[in-house]
């Protein structure tokens, strides 16, 4: 994803076969694989999954930024040019600007707004769609530092493969608002679990090539919260979910078709 020369360079549904998620998004069982997937499915030594399980730009799906109508903000494209960034960089502008946006996983929804933003966390917890503690997302654990104070075996955890939500010693000095979870002494904590988060991360690092910046302290901090109530993923033709999430994002980013 972090190499530019790759054909799935800034793609969100980029996967590995040894640590794939199991439920991932059956659209995907549908998709022809391009003469790229095909070919790299061919090399063994390849850690991606191969291409019926994990597809690149040119033949799988993309991310589409929408309103709360469904009309499009930003939308990443295929063919036999590659276009695709464009949905993750309009979405951190949102995010930068107050913005909430609900963003659609294989399973269900997160509402996601910057977590060093009291404004944003307000208007979340006004909506009243979730009174649980907030969890926080940072790119790296070094991005952490001021802010909580993990153990030797909590640090070894939250990076661990399985990508745990901890609850964490918030640090004396921390700066995050108390509002993510008030009344608390500890803050949940979690690193990114899927490709579309890493590139939310790797955007606000002006998305340098390599993966030299993934050790790196990263200001940006995400905070996510779920719904109390029972809401489906909010596809494009879900009204049900956005009519639910639409008193507190601002918009959607999207699974899109191929």
């Amino acid at each position: 994803m972090f190499d530019p020369a790759d054909c799935c360079w800034q793609y969100a549904f980029t996967s590995c076969r040894h640590c794939k998620n199991p439920s991932a998004d059956s659209r995907q069982q549908l998709i022809q694989p391009c003469s790229a997937c095909l070919r790299t499915a061919a090399r063994q030594d390849d850690s991606r999954v191969p291409s019926s399980d994990g597809p690149c730009p040119r033949c799988g799906p993309h991310l589409d930024l929408q309103l709360g109508n469904g009309a499009s903000i930003a939308c990443d494209r295929h063919g036999d040019e590659l276009h695709t960034g464009y949905a993750i960089a309009a979405s951190l502008a949102l995010l930068r600007n107050g913005a909430i946006i609900a963003i659609e996983s294989e399973s269900g929804v997160h509402l996601c707004c910057d977590a060093r933003n009291a404004v944003a966390i307000t208007r979340l917890r006004a909506a009243g769609l979730n009174s649980r503690p907030m969890a926080v997302m940072a790119a790296n654990l070094a991005s952490l530092a001021g802010e909580l104070m993990p153990n030797a075996s909590e640090s070894e955890y939250l990076q661990s493969r399985t990508r745990p939500v901890l609850a964490l010693q918030r640090h004396p000095q921390a700066t995050l608002p108390a509002s993510l979870a008030p009344g608390e002494e500890v803050l949940a904590v979690t690193l990114p679990f899927s490709a579309l988060y890493y590139l939310l991360f790797h955007a606000s690092a002006d998305a340098p090539s390599g993966i030299a910046w993934l050790a790196q302290p990263q200001a940006l901090l995400l905070a996510l919260s779920t719904t109390d109530q029972e809401a489906p993923p909010a596809a494009s033709g879900n009204s049900k979910a956005r009519s639910t999430l639409a008193r507190a994002a601002d918009a959607f980013l999207i699974y899109g078709d191929s």
